[in-house]
């Protein structure tokens, strides 16, 4: 009986070639299926955080929730630190502190706490535990009793992550740049006005959860993906290019001047 052929070396060596140009032609592809579902995981959280602004501010007289209390005794949160921030306290108070009373739950921390949102859409699923601050909400979902990052915060009792990996317009832009939503200036009600996205700081930290743009939600309550490296923003700029001119380089604070021209940028989708 004769036995069966087996391979030689150089059928194998074609075979393994073979094996290794598909597995290098499907990679990149597998990549960015992956990068696509979680952009589009994002874009679901921004909607949910979209939707839950919309919420407050049917059962609030039209306004949306408070990215800093007039009184806040935080220094640099009073431009772009509040966008990502759940709390914010009045000057003195240990936020720290569960027993403290001077602390309260601001922006998304504010329909948190009000059960409008889950913790799991304040979290970013493109970016990693170390991306700040992302680090921040990942500790929380895993244990929010435990300090996580900075935090927890405190509110009134209810514990909060220190920061969100999402950020929510501010409403008025002061003669000190502050934006916030004053009492007596409800938001404006128009289909096309921006009014949360991705996290933005730095034009590193914007590229980090998608690399290649952000997830934006609207005051109609939809949310897209839009563009940050080719599509022309404020300036004649593309929105990543924007950031790291304004901060004077990759990792930079853009500051409360380069969020607002972003808002505008996100308003002309």
């Amino acid at each position: 009986m004769d036995r069966p052929r087996a391979f030689t070396l150089i059928e194998l060596l074609v075979v393994i070639s073979i094996i290794a140009l598909l597995i290098a032609l499907l990679l990149p592809a597998i990549k960015k299926s992956k990068a696509i579902a979680i952009q589009l995981t994002c874009t679901t959280n921004v909607k949910q955080l979209t939707l839950g602004m919309i919420s407050y501010a049917t059962d609030s007289d039209g306004r949306f929730p408070l990215t800093l209390p007039a009184d806040s005794g935080f220094g640099c949160w009073q431009d772009w630190c509040t966008y990502g921030t759940a709390h914010a306290g009045t000057t003195g108070a240990n936020c720290l502190d569960q027993s403290n009373t001077g602390c309260e739950a601001v922006s998304y921390g504010k329909l948190l706490a009000e059960g409008i949102v889950t913790a799991e859409s304040l979290l970013c699923p493109g970016r990693a535990f170390e991306d700040w601050p992302a680090e921040d909400v990942y500790r929380f979902l895993d244990d929010p009793m435990v300090p996580n990052g900075d935090g927890p915060a405190w509110a009134h009792g209810v514990p909060l992550p220190w920061r969100v990996t999402y950020m929510m317009r501010g409403w008025l832009l002061s003669q000190h740049e502050n934006w916030r939503l004053e009492p007596s200036s409800p938001p404006r009600v128009d289909p096309t006005f921006a009014i949360s996205s991705d996290f933005l700081l730095t034009a590193n930290n914007a590229r980090a959860a998608h690399d290649v743009g952000v997830n934006v939600g609207y005051s109609d309550g939809s949310a897209i993906f839009m563009d940050g490296i080719d599509r022309p923003a404020a300036l004649g700029l593309p929105l990543f290019e924007l950031f790291e001119g304004l901060a004077g380089s990759p990792s930079g604070n853009a500051g409360s001047a380069a969020h607002r021209l972003a808002y505008e940028y996100f308003d002309e989708r």
